[in-house]
């Protein structure tokens, strides 16, 4: 008896000042630590981007989203279960895919207009500072594969590879994030449900090593139906390409990261 009433006294002690003392760490960020989650690129957002921030005491546990958090809506959730964490963007909460004590990736409001805006992350009720961010028309980014690789697959969904790379004249469908506005618009924090081309297509541009490729080798740029701020550009590659060749997506005045190669024979 007297073993369990100590062990009630711990736990007791643990909830109520325990926990308590652990709150009152503020979440620590600044304004270089909010990041475009597929070039890392500082600050590089748009509305329905996939984003990330970084910084200290932005959890106090480690969860990633699980099918069973999304319901039958197809709205993400603003706070995943059991982490009392939130993220707001110009006052309007931002879906969570991941947080633990060091990085939080979230989903730039889909219903956000260009401009300036605050950014604070919420703590079980603390608050983190007010970081300004700015939101573009677009933030073209590729996901990145290793050895500097833009994330590409084939029609069968198997990944381009240096050791498994496409043909020339062959379809591929490249993943990308930030692309901006689509026709028709996607609903605040929903996951598509079916494709939608971007609507400044006309400002769209993908180049291999400097070169434009045709606008009618682009068979389709917009979102990725099953997900939320994910996009894909289905092409095809054309016969004058090479390996090595740099890829490139302008959209406007957004500009993809340097660097980045296809997977090409």
């Amino acid at each position: 008896m007297l073993a369990a009433r100590v062990l009630l006294a711990v736990l007791l002690f643990e909830r109520l000042f325990g926990a308590e003392n652990a709150v009152r760490e503020v979440p620590a960020y600044t304004p270089s630590s909010v990041a475009n989650a597929a070039s890392n690129e500082i600050g590089a957002l748009a509305a329905n981007t996939i984003a990330y921030i970084k910084g200290d005491g932005l959890a106090f546990v480690t969860r990633a989203l699980q099918p069973q958090d999304v319901p039958a809506s197809g709205i993400m959730p603003t706070v995943l279960p059991g982490t009392g964490v939130r993220v707001s963007v110009g006052n309007i909460a931002a879906q969570i895919y991941y947080v633990s004590p060091k990085q939080v990736n979230f989903l730039v409001p889909a219903n956000l207009r260009p401009g300036a805006f605050d950014l604070q992350v919420f703590v079980d009720g603390v608050v983190g500072p007010r970081v300004p961010v700015r939101v573009a028309e677009s933030a073209p980014a590729f996901f990145e594969a290793p050895e500097g690789y833009a994330l590409s697959a084939r029609a069968d969904g198997s990944v381009l590879l240096p050791e498994q790379p496409a043909e020339p004249g062959e379809v591929v469908v490249t993943y990308a994030t930030g692309l901006g506005d689509t026709a028709p618009a996607q609903t605040y924090g929903q996951i598509a449900r079916s494709a939608a081309w971007i609507r400044n297509l006309a400002g769209a541009r993908v180049s291999l090593g400097g070169r434009e490729i045709d606008s009618d080798d682009i068979l389709y740029m917009g979102v990725s139906p099953g997900f939320a701020g994910l996009y894909q550009i289905n092409w095809k590659i054309p016969e004058w390409a090479d390996s090595g060749m740099e890829l490139r997506l302008t959209i406007g005045e957004g500009k993809s990261k340097e660097g980045l190669k296809l997977a090409i024979r």
